[in-house]
């Protein structure tokens, strides 16, 4: 069964209900945390008024910065919504916070490596699906919510620690192209 136009245009409709409502707030947020006078909403503290550098432990990133509750909170919903991710990069304030940006760094390239499984599994799961006549479609199609669960865990991980998560392969791979500041390859 082919996709028409109009499903199609329904689908980036859907989408879009999603994306740009959390793409909003995530910019409001950033916005009045920088506006004189708001001591509600705090993405982060001035550089007057930082917590110093911490050491480093000596196998771990040098130079870390701690990161307060609500760049803890952006840390981690990166990696289940990418576009949070996208908004921090693209931020001029965290070039202040490195440690920030590389947990936005790392979310992004989380998010194009669950781009590229979930491309897997769907001709994956469609030639299962052809071939069973629709029973297997009936087991397999939990394997779509995988990298949701995985980023919700790293997400999590994010928000409770104070140091860039260790993502197997995948945190090697960004320190390597020397897009971490808080890691260099080994």
């Amino acid at each position: 069964m082919a996709v028409g136009p109009f499903e199609f245009l329904l689908l980036l409709f859907c989408c879009g209900i999603f994306i740009i409502p959390v793409a909003l707030v995530v910019y409001l947020l950033i916005r009045q945390s920088n506006k004189p006078g708001s001591p509600s909403i705090s993405i982060g503290t001035p550089p007057s008024q930082s917590t110093p550098y911490r050491a480093a432990p000596t196998a771990g990133p040098v130079g870390v910065s701690t990161l307060d509750s609500n760049d803890r909170i952006l840390a981690g919903l990166g990696y289940v919504i990418w576009i949070v991710a996208l908004v921090v990069v693209l931020l001029e304030e965290t070039k202040r916070k490195p440690l920030l940006k590389d947990h936005a760094v790392q979310a992004l390239a989380f998010a194009v490596a669950s781009f590229v499984f979930e491309m897997i599994a769907g001709v994956v799961y469609t030639c299962a699906s052809f071939v069973s006549f629709g029973i297997l479609s009936l087991i397999l199609w939990p394997i779509f919510f995988v990298p949701l669960i995985i980023g919700a865990y790293y997400g999590y991980l994010a928000y409770t620690q104070d140091e860039l998560v260790e993502i197997p392969f995948l945190t090697d791979f960004v320190a390597q192209q020397g897009w971490l500041e808080t890691r260099k390859a080994v």
